[in-house]
């Protein structure tokens, strides 16, 4: 389970006010917020990366991989390193300030849904370069959203189906991730550190279920939250092969 993140850590204040620089520029030139993403939130890559809790990354409406895809799917052209990552996105009703105690962020959890993330996944041993460039994030998708409070995270069981091969059913997000009511927490105390404040309606994508699965191109998965709904994403052929 992830403790309270470290906002003493210098590699930590460093990176987080270069990536608030880096999503200022960018909201100022037009994409719109979306939420935040936690990474690096497994016991291994905590332990690896001497971090007590995920990183912080950033969403903005730029990313969104429905207005990216073509008749052939979403590009991974130019990634060096890309891959698949199968997401829980939670929502939050109400603004969560950093400090928030546990029951604060479980009582402003409203929504709940299935989730993917593509990241061009590189060395992550350099922490304030990975948060200085956002955590390897290239795009994001969500499924539809269940009203679901903080108190019914850890219910929630992910299916996740890659064309060709055996589904995986029933996985728990704890087991990779730990209470996902801390992961929350968690980003809400390194928003601020970026200039910003985890507010009313954004998302927060709380890190990948499965070790990130790569892709080459030419793939379909689909990943459904129990009772909650499924969210699909194809991704084109890569350049010369389809």
């Amino acid at each position: 389970m992830p403790t309270r993140a470290n906002t003493e850590d210098p590699r930590i204040l460093a990176g987080m006010a270069a990536q608030g620089e880096l999503r200022e520029s960018r909201l100022a030139a037009g994409e719109r917020r979306v939420g935040w993403k936690a990474g690096l939130g497994t016991a291994q890559a905590m332990q690896t990366a001497s971090i007590t809790a995920p990183l912080t990354g950033f969403l903005t409406n730029a990313s969104l991989a429905s207005g990216m895809t073509t008749t052939d799917g979403l590009s991974i052209d130019g990634l060096r390193n890309a891959k698949l990552e199968p997401e829980v996105a939670v929502r939050v009703g109400a603004d969560v300030p950093a400090g928030a105690d546990r029951q604060a962020v479980q009582t402003a959890i409203s929504g709940v849904a299935p989730a993917i993330e593509i990241v061009d996944l590189g060395d992550p041993g350099d922490i304030e370069q990975v948060l200085a460039e956002n955590i390897f994030h290239r795009a994001f998708l969500f499924g539809p959203f269940s009203d679901v409070s903080g108190a019914d995270l850890a219910a929630a069981r992910l299916t996740v189906v890659q064309d060709g091969h055996e589904p995986q059913t029933g996985i728990d997000p704890a087991t990779a991730l730990g209470d996902l009511v801390e992961v929350v927490r968690a980003v809400a105390d390194q928003v601020r550190l970026a200039g910003d404040e985890l507010q009313a309606g954004d998302v927060v994508m709380t890190g990948s279920v499965v070790p990130a699965i790569a892709i080459a191109g030419g793939e379909r998965f689909e990943v459904t939250l129990h009772d909650a709904g499924s969210v699909a994403l194809a991704i084109a052929p890569a350049a010369g092969t389809g």
